[in-house]
This record gives structure tokens, sequence and C-alpha cells, in this order.
């Protein structure tokens, strides 16, 4: 559990296995929160991009907004789009992902199967390797206190 802004929100933290670094979980809680600001339904995308390598930077995710954002605003016109990412590093050797939640008009979108194509397009490369992580429930579509809580939960989830 988090308190930000005077709200408290349950956090996928392993049942508390695994540690959270706050200051970061406080900024990904204040684009979550502009966005139900902007929007009255916020649709929330969570996705996992993994890779083959470990890597020194960030680059690939700068990377991968450019050209995410770019398809975004060319399919369906959005001039803001909210996100905020994690890398998980599983040690020496074991690899990286990342975990990326997408905050986006939800009253521009109907259902994440038209915004996975996009994502797919802008991670995936030729050669392999760069592949989309399986969730169960990848989206939700906030316009309620409770929803909101929902989507936090699994969105922000560091295990």
């Amino acid at each position: 559990m988090i308190t930000h802004n005077g709200k408290k929100y349950r956090i996928n933290n392993g049942e508390g296995r695994c540690g959270l670094y706050t200051p970061m979980l406080h900024q990904m809680i204040d684009q979550f929160e502009i966005a139900q600001q902007k929007w009255n339904r916020v649709f929330v995308l969570r996705v996992e991009l993994h890779m083959p390598h470990e890597t020194q930077d960030n680059k690939c995710i700068t990377n991968f907004n450019k050209r995410l954002f770019k398809r975004l605003r060319r399919v369906y016109g959005f001039k803001n789009i909210g996100f905020c990412w994690a890398r998980e590093y599983h040690g020496k050797g074991k690899g990286q992902h990342y975990h990326y939640a997408l905050f986006l008009d939800g009253n521009k979108i109907r259902h994440s199967s038209r915004i996975n194509e996009p994502i797919r397009a802008s991670w995936e490369r030729p050669m392999g390797g760069y592949s989309l992580g399986y969730i169960k429930r990848p989206f939700y579509f906030v316009d309620h206190e409770s929803i909101a809580q929902d989507a936090i939960y699994p969105s922000f989830v560091f295990s």
C-alpha cells in the first residue's frame, strides 16, 4: 500500500517480497492522475516488453516511444499520450524486461486490440528477440475510483 496525494493505492509488490522504489512509484501515479484530470474515461494498457540482452541505458524505450507515439497519433489523432515504465533487471546474465503502461483518452478507444498492433510493430524487430509478454488482463477503462484501484494494482507490478 502506498499513499499518494492523500489517496491509498494497493501496489503489487509480491505481497511484500519485492522492494519498491517509491519516488518512481509516486511519479507513475502522478502520470495516471494527470490522465484522470484530462479525460473523464482513461484507457490504461499494460504491456511487458522483453528483449534478448541487457542494456546499460534505456534508449530502447525512448526509441520505442517515438515509434509508438507517431503511430498512435496517425491512427487516433491523439494530442496527449501518458505513459510510465520500469525496467526489471534479473541479475547479471539473467536478462531484463520492461513493465510499461499507456494512459490514453478512453473516449477514443473501444478495445485494446487495435492498439496492440502499433505496440508490436514499434517494439518487435525483424531479427527477433524483442517480444511482448502475455498479460491476462492487459487493459482497463477507468471512469470510477474503484476501477482506478483495479487498474493501478496490476499496472505497477514489481515482481
